[in-house]
């Protein structure tokens, strides 16, 4: 079977290198046939006859905007307490045109201080930081970001308000089930988009892993879902009254950097 795969692979290479040899000779062939057909008018007297030059390709506009569609706008940042930081940079970006539309970005700094800040990503689809009308944005804060955060290393649930782009921020709650990959699987409670959202935690004095549904109108937590054998949110129904549960004290076994150290794992010897 070997020496058959060879002499298959031989007769491909020969073929490819005969198919190339051919273009090439069809090219040489062409051009000395131009060559040959001018040299042959310019010595009739006749003017000579230069090939149709094609169109060039047509470039079609890229998401990249020139220097002239920047603009950027200094805006009083009333938010922050570092004297330092006296104005929040807006940067727009004009990148109407014929493939975008009327379309503008706005990019913009929302959070400031020492800490760190977060929404977390992949593990669930359709989830996005902000709830149903926009104006606010849920994520983690925390005081680092260079190790996988232990047992003990709580981050703070913080909500942001972008009402007139001031970009308040408000601690509402901690949690102690969380990675930097994935955040605590932060999710807007599809039942209630404006108001309520997901996030995991763990149960300090037994290490078990459970979900949190909590409202920002009521700022409490509504409800918990714990179970007898501990798993916690992985992925939100995006149609709500469901959510796919994950035992992460083995994922933190397995494949660490998705996993919450140190929480009670009834897997360990199977």
């Amino acid at each position: 079977c070997a020496g058959l795969r060879s002499k298959v692979s031989d007769i491909k290479t020969l073929i490819c290198l005969g198919v190339v040899a051919i273009a090439i000779g069809v090219s040489c062939g062409v051009a000395l046939h131009q060559r040959d057909s001018r040299l042959s008018q310019q010595q009739q007297g006749a003017e000579p006859v230069e090939p149709p030059i094609t169109a060039k390709p047509t470039l079609v506009p890229t998401l990249r905007p020139s220097q002239e569609q920047v603009t950027t706008l200094s805006v009083p940042d009333e938010t922050s307490t570092d004297e330092s930081s006296t104005a929040n940079t807006i940067t727009e970006y004009d990148i109407s045109g014929e493939s975008t539309g009327d379309l503008r970005l706005s990019v913009a700094q929302i959070t400031f201080g020492e800490n760190h800040h977060l929404f977390g990503y992949i593990g669930q689809s359709l989830t996005i930081p902000w709830n149903g009308s926009g104006r606010y944005i849920v994520a983690l804060q925390s005081s680092f970001h260079d190790h996988l955060p232990l047992a003990d290393e709580a981050a703070r649930i913080v909500l942001i308000d972008t009402l007139n782009d001031a970009y308040t921020s408000e601690v509402l709650d901690e949690t102690r089930a969380w990675n930097m990959q994935q955040g605590t699987m932060l999710f807007w409670n599809p039942e209630a988009v404006d108001t309520q959202f997901f996030f995991n935690d763990r149960d300090t004095e037994t290490n078990k892993v459970f979900t949190v549904l909590y409202d920002i109108a009521l700022k409490k937590r509504v409800r918990e879902y714990r179970f007898d054998t501990p798993v916690a949110n992985g992925g939100v129904c995006p149609n709500g009254g469901f959510f796919y549960a994950i035992n992460y004290a083995r994922m933190a076994r397995l494949r660490p950097v998705t996993g919450y150290p140190d929480t009670y794992d009834w897997t360990v010897g199977d």
